[in-house]
C-alpha cells in the first residue's frame, strides 16, 4: 500500500542503478510525466500552442523577406507616376498682333527675340491665361503696342504653363499679370501704374526719355523737377549713374510727377538741385557716393509740394485715408489723360496753392501763369498742325530708326526756302486771361518767353529785326545719301516728331479731349488768399482723376458725369464729420472764394451723398414698393425725405437705421418686421429704415451705432426716444418703449392691434381683458381732467368719455367686430388735439 500510495501521490523514488536499458527509459519517461488528468490535458495544450507559435514565427519571418524583396525590385524597376497631362496651350493674344506671343512659355525665347527686334526698350507681359486681371489687359496691351510698335517691342509670356522655362524661373508670383519693361543697358523696371493703353503709353514716352536738357524756362514738368550738373560725355560714369536714378523713379512713381533735367558741365564735384514751388535745395555729393539709392533717398527726403495728385491702388488700401485725416482737404476731380502734356485745371489749383501756402511771402520758382500759357500755345499748335488740311499719308512714310542703324550726320542739301519776315502777336483770343504774361511784352519779348510757338502768333505785331533774317542760304552737301532717303537727316526728323506729336495727340483727343479753365470776368477783383493757411484750419489740396475715379466722388454726392469738364471741387472735414461741396463754375476766382467762406466758417454742410446721386457707372440700391397688403414693407428713407417723413405730426414714426457693413442689423430686422405686423392695424404709425453709412443726416438725427432705433410720436416730435443701446433688442422689449412713449389714444389701437395677432386664443382673451383694464384707466384719468375743465373743453372730454365706454363694452361682448370698434378708436383720436383742452397730457 504504501508503494502504491507513493506512485499514485507522485512521490519521488531513487531507483537503484542497473545496467539494463528497458528498466533505466521507463524510469526517465515516469520522472517527467504526471499522469494526473488535469496536468495532463494542460500538456496537450501548451504543445499544440507551442507548435501554433513556430508556425507564425516561419510566417512572419517568410512576410518580411518578401516585402524585402517587393522594396528591392520597386527600387529597381521604379515607374514614373500616371499623372492627368497639362492642358495644351493656345494662343492669347491674335497671331498676326503687334504682340509676340509665346504662350508655352519659353522665356529663353522671348528675351532674345526682344535684343533682336530692337536693343532699346522691350515691353514684356508675364500673365496667366485663366486670370481675369490678365484677360482684360490684354485688349489694352494690345492698343498700346499698335501705338508704339515702330519703337518698343512688346512680347507676351505665359508663364503658367506646367514645365515651362518661366514657370519654373517665377514660380513665386501670386498676381497676373506683371509688366516688365528691359532696357538696352541691362536694366528691369516693373510697371505698376493702370492696366490701361493710355498710361502704358504715357510710361513708355517717359521710359524713352527719361532725362531732358535743361533749356529755361522749364515748363514741361507737374510738382517739381530735378537738375544735375554733372559730366555728360559718352561713357560717362555720373550720367549711367544719373539715367539710372530717373528710372528707378518712375518705377517709384510711374505718373512722372517728378521729371528730371541735365546741365552738362565740366566740374570735380557732382551737384543735384531739387526744385520746388517755394525753395531750391542743392546736394552737393562725394563721387563716391554718387548712387541711384542715395540719390533717389535725397530726393524723396526733401520734396515738399502744395498740391499733388492722388492715386489710390485698385486694392483696398489707406492711401487717401491718410491725407483726410490730417485736416481739412480740398479735392479736385478733374480728368487726367495721360497722353496730355500738361492740365489746365490742375495748374489752376497749383497756383492757388502756392498763393494759398505762401504766407511768408516766399520767393517762388514756379511761374504757374506762364506754365498755362505755354500749354495754352502747345495745344494750339497741335490743334492747328494735327486737325488742318494736311493729310498724314506724308508724314507716316517716314523710316523709322533704332539705335542699330549706323548715324550718318546729314542734313537736307537744301533749304526749302528762306524764312522771310516773321511777324508776332501776342495778343492772343484764348480762354485763358493773359494779362500779365503776353498782353504787356513787346513781340520780342513775347517771342523770347515762348521761342518754340512762333507758328502760333499772327501778323498784326511787330516785325523782327529784317537784319536778323537773311535773304537766302547757302547749300551744303554733307552726307553720301540724299537727304529725303536719309532717316535721320534734319528734314526727316522734324517730320518724323511731327508726325509722333500728331499721332500722340489724336490718340489723346480720343481719350478725352483737352479741357481749359473758364475766365473770370475781366473786372473782378481778386481775392488774396495768402494768410489763410497760417491760422490753425490750414486746408491740403490734393487732386483726383475723375475718369477712373469718379466713385468717389458719387459717395460725396457728386456726380461727374453731369459737370461741365467732368471737374469738381470739394471740401472734406474728416475731423467734423463734415464736407462742402463748390456748386459755381470752377474758375480762379470761385475757388478762392469757397476757400474763403470756408475759412470763415460760412459754407453750409453738405448733406448729399451717393444715395443722390443715380449714375449709371455704380450700381445703386433701389428699394421695389411692394402693393400687397399682406406684405410688410418698410419705408426706405434717404437724405431727401428724412425730415420730410419723421416731422410729420399726422403720424408716429419708427425708424431703423442700418448699415450694409452691420451683419447684427440683419438679425434685427426680422424682429423689426415682426413688430410692424403686429401693429399693422394701427393707421397712424409708419415703420422706416435708412442707410445711415451712405445719407448724411442732420447732426441731431445722426446716430453713431448701428443698429439704432427712434421713435418720433404724434404731435410732439420734440419728445423723439432712441431705444436703449443696454437693453437687448426683442419684440417685447420694442413694444415696450413704443408704448410707454405713445399717447393713450394710440396706445389703445396699439394693443388691441397686438391682441387680433395673437394665434393662441386663451393667451388673446388675457390680452383683451389687459386693454379692457387700461381702458377704464383711461376713462378714470378723463375723470379728473373733466372736473378741471371749462364748459367748452368739458364738452369735448364728456364726447371722448362717450366712446371709451363705447369701446369698453365691445371689447367686453364683441371683441371681433374690427371695423366698428376702429371707428371709435379714429372718433377718439381726432378730437385730440394741442388746442381742444389742457389736460390732454393726462389723457
Amino acid at each position: 500500500m504504501s508503494w502504491l500510495k507513493r506512485r499514485l501521490c507522485g512521490a519521488k523514488k531513487t531507483a537503484p542503478l542497473s545496467h539494463e536499458s528497458g528498466d533505466n527509459e521507463r524510469d526517465i519517461v515516469n520522472k517527467n510525466v504526471d499522469f494526473r488528468p488535469d496536468n495532463v490535458n494542460n500538456n496537450l495544450k501548451k504543445k499544440k500552442r507551442n507548435k501554433y507559435m513556430v508556425k507564425m514565427k516561419n510566417f512572419l519571418r517568410e512576410l518580411a523577406l518578401f516585402c524585402v524583396f517587393l522594396l528591392a525590385y520597386g527600387a529597381v524597376y521604379k515607374e514614373p507616376p500616371k499623372i492627368s497631362k497639362p492642358p495644351k496651350a493656345y494662343p492669347f493674344f491674335p497671331t498676326n498682333s503687334a504682340v509676340t506671343d509665346f504662350y508655352y512659355g519659353d522665356l529663353t525665347k522671348a528675351l532674345s527675340l526682344a535684343k533682336k527686334i530692337t536693343p532699346d526698350i522691350s515691353f514684356i507681359m508675364y500673365y496667366a491665361p485663366w486670370d481675369a486681371q490678365s484677360q482684360a489687359a490684354r485688349k489694352e496691351f494690345l492698343l498700346a503696342a499698335e501705338h508704339l510698335q515702330d519703337s518698343v517691342a512688346f512680347i507676351a509670356v505665359n508663364c503658367w504653363q506646367p514645365e515651362s522655362d518661366c514657370k519654373g524661373s517665377f514660380a513665386k508670383i501670386v498676381r497676373w499679370p506683371v509688366m516688365v519693361i528691359y532696357l538696352s543697358v541691362n536694366n528691369a523696371i516693373q510697371y505698376n501704374g493702370p492696366l490701361l493703353a493710355p498710361h502704358m503709353i504715357s510710361f513708355l514716352k517717359k521710359i524713352m526719355v527719361p532725362i531732358r536738357r535743361a533749356d529755361p524756362p522749364i515748363f514741361n514738368f507737374e510738382e517739381a523737377y530735378v537738375v544735375a550738373e554733372i559730366n555728360a560725355s559718352p561713357n560717362s560714369a555720373e550720367y549711367s549713374v544719373y539715367y539710372k536714378t530717373a528710372i528707378k523713379c518712375l518705377e517709384s512713381e510711374p505718373f512722372g510727377r517728378i521729371s528730371f533735367y541735365l546741365k552738362p558741365v565740366q566740374v570735380t564735384k557732382n551737384t543735384l538741385s531739387v526744385y520746388m514751388w517755394e525753395q531750391q535745395r542743392i546736394l552737393e555729393i562725394e563721387p563716391s557716393d554718387w548712387k541711384p539709392e542715395v540719390l533717389l533717398q535725397w530726393i524723396f527726403k526733401v520734396i515738399k509740394t502744395p498740391i499733388t495728385w492722388i492715386s489710390p491702388p485698385e486694392v483696398k488700401s489707406v492711401t487717401l485715408a491718410h491725407k483726410l485725416q490730417t485736416g481739412p482737404t480740398l479735392i479736385m476731380f478733374t480728368p487726367k489723360n495721360p497722353l496730355s502734356l500738361q492740365y489746365d485745371y490742375f495748374m489752376m489749383l497749383q497756383d492757388i496753392a502756392q498763393q494759398y501756402q505762401n504766407c511768408e511771402n516766399w520767393l517762388l520758382n514756379f511761374d504757374i501763369e506762364a506754365k498755362r500759357l505755354d500749354h495754352l500755345l502747345t495745344y494750339k499748335n497741335l490743334k492747328s498742325t494735327c486737325l488742318g488740311s494736311k493729310t498724314e499719308t506724308s508724314l507716316t512714310q517716314i523710316a523709322v530708326t533704332t539705335s542699330a542703324t549706323p548715324f550718318l550726320n546729314s542734313t537736307s542739301a537744301k533749304l526749302s526756302k528762306p524764312l522771310g519776315k516773321l511777324e508776332l502777336n501776342c495778343g492772343l483770343s484764348s480762354n485763358l486771361k493773359l494779362p500779365s504774361i503776353c498782353q504787356n511784352f513787346k513781340a520780342e519779348q513775347c517771342f523770347e518767353i515762348f521761342p518754340h510757338h512762333e507758328d502760333n502768333f499772327g501778323k498784326k505785331g511787330k516785325e523782327l529785326d529784317e537784319d536778323l533774317i537773311a535773304d537766302d542760304y547757302k547749300v551744303y552737301e554733307t552726307s553720301l545719301w540724299k537727304p529725303n532717303k536719309d532717316p535721320k537727316s534734319m528734314e526727316n526728323l522734324k517730320k518724323r516728331q511731327k508726325y509722333e506729336n500728331c499721332k500722340t495727340f489724336l490718340a489723346a483727343q480720343k481719350v478725352y479731349p483737352e479741357v481749359f479753365v473758364p475766365d473770370d470776368p475781366v473786372d473782378s477783383e481778386d481775392i488774396n488768399v495768402s494768410d489763410f493757411a497760417c491760422s490753425n484750419n490750414s486746408v491740403k489740396f490734393i487732386v483726383m482723376d475723375s475718369l477712373r475715379y469718379y466713385v468717389f466722388a458719387e459717395r460725396l454726392g457728386v456726380n461727374l458725369f453731369n459737370r461741365k469738364d467732368m471737374s469738381a471741387v470739394v471740401i472734406v472735414d474728416e475731423q467734423a464729420e463734415s464736407h462742402y461741396i463748390m456748386d459755381t463754375p470752377i474758375t480762379s476766382r470761385n475757388v478762392k472764394l469757397f476757400l474763403q467762406k470756408y475759412n470763415e466758417s460760412a459754407l453750409i454742410r453738405s448733406k448729399k451723398s451717393i444715395v443722390d446721386t443715380p449714375a449709371k457707372n455704380t450700381p445703386a440700391y433701389n428699394f421695389v414698393a411692394i402693393n400687397d397688403t399682406s406684405v410688410i414693407n418698410l419705408d426706405e428713407l434717404n437724405s431727401k425725405n428724412f425730415l420730410d417723413v419723421v416731422l410729420d405730426n399726422r403720424n408716429a414714426v419708427v425708424v431703423l437705421y442700418y448699415s450694409k457693413q452691420c451683419s447684427f442689423c440683419n438679425g434685427i430686422s426680422y424682429t423689426f418686421l415682426t413688430l410692424a405686423r403686429k401693429l399693422s392695424y394701427v393707421d397712424n404709425i409708419r415703420f422706416t429704415r435708412i442707410d445711415g453709412d451712405e445719407n448724411i443726416l442732420p447732426w441731431e438725427y445722426t446716430m453713431e451705432e448701428y443698429p439704432s432705433i427712434l421713435f418720433f410720436p404724434v404731435n410732439c416730435k420734440e419728445e423723439t426716444r432712441v431705444f436703449p443701446t443696454e437693453v437687448p433688442i426683442t419684440v417685447p422689449n420694442l413694444l415696450a418703449f413704443m408704448l410707454a412713449n405713445m399717447n393713450a389714444t394710440m396706445k389703445l389701437t396699439a394693443m388691441y392691434s397686438v391682441c387680433l395677432h395673437t394665434p393662441v386664443e386663451i393667451t388673446k382673451i388675457a390680452c383683451l381683458s389687459t386693454l379692457r383694464d387700461e381702458i377704464t384707466s383711461t376713462i378714470e384719468k378723463t375723470l379728473k381732467v373733466w372736473r378741471k375743465s371749462n364748459k367748452r373743453q368739458r364738452r369735448l372730454v364728456l364726447h371722448n368719455l362717450q366712446e371709451l365706454r363705447f369701446l369698453q363694452l365691445l371689447l367686453a361682448h364683441s371683441p371681433n367686430e374690427f371695423a366698428l370698434i376702429q371707428s371709435h378708436f379714429r372718433k377718439i383720436k381726432d378730437h385730440l388735439g394741442e388746442e381742444d383742452y389742457k389736460g390732454k397730457d393726462e389723457l
